[in-house]
């Protein structure tokens, strides 16, 4: 009778035990997402979204009241936030050493703590960084081909990419030699807003038009391409009579035009 207890007991034990490794695989999934977030620090890209609007917003100001481009204010965003987004995995990567080292790390400082904690692999920030730089570049490529953007918005993407990988990548390496506030500062602060603006107005000249003594060159500007799009009026000839034949009066006489 034991026996039959016991099993008629045993094949309820199993579907318990798969069902309790499948919950804790989930969880061990949503951990290692969790830290995936983490690491990429997201809270630091406020920065970049405030000062990408800011610089639509110029251009609104700039253009008199132009309507956004959504079209390409969005893949604008995607462009710069991948940018961004690029530098925290990146810095994560080539500081691993340092942040291993660093015990008594702040929020500044010391990384998002993912990857000396063991809870992704490292090279998993490599890959990511990459991505990420594939992906601001092909916004970029879609700005130009697709939305009309004009061309000076690669050079801009291509400065803020660069200046953003060599933050703590070699051989730069910026922020180990004393440059690294001074290129946060030119990426987040001039370069986001100025592709912000340039994606908005096509001529970076008209940033300037608000300042005193460039309203009378920006209305010349406007009034060459007034008068180059104005359609052309035929000069008179110079070989026209002035004094065109007055008609006789009857009688053959000539009227007296000296009276």
């Amino acid at each position: 009778m034991d026996e039959l207890v016991i099993t008629s007991r045993l094949p309820r034990t199993r579907p318990t035990r798969v069902y309790a490794r499948r919950v804790r695989g989930f969880a061990d999934r949503v951990r290692q997402v969790g830290a995936f977030i983490r690491l990429g620090r997201p809270v630091f890209l406020v920065g970049g979204l405030v000062f990408y609007g800011l610089g639509a917003a110029i251009a609104m100001f700039v253009e008199g009241g132009r309507a956004i481009d959504w079209r390409r204010y969005v893949w604008g965003q995607i462009a710069v936030t991948a940018a961004h987004l690029m530098t925290h995995y990146s810095n994560d990567y080539f500081d691993f050493e340092a942040d291993r080292a660093n015990v008594t790390p702040t929020r500044w400082s010391g990384g998002s703590r993912v990857l000396p904690a063991g809870e992704l692999p490292r090279q998993a920030a490599l890959i990511t960084a990459l991505a990420l730089a594939l992906l601001a570049c092909g916004a970029t490529a879609i700005l130009i081909g697709h939305a009309g953007a004009p061309a000076g918005v690669a050079a801009l993407m291509a400065a803020i990419v660069f200046l953003s990988w060599e933050y703590s990548a070699p051989p730069l390496r910026l922020h180990s030699t004393g440059w690294g506030e001074l290129n946060t500062a030119l990426v987040v602060t001039l370069l986001t807003p100025l592709i912000g603006f340039h994606l908005q107005a096509d001529r970076l000249g008209h940033l300037l038009s608000p300042l005193p003594g460039h309203e009378g060159a920006r209305a010349g500007c406007n009034d060459r391409d007034h008068q180059e799009r104005k359609p052309a009026v035929p000069a008179p000839t110079l070989d026209a009579d002035p004094h065109p034949a007055l008609p006789a009066r009857p009688g053959g006489v000539a009227p007296d035009v000296r009276k």
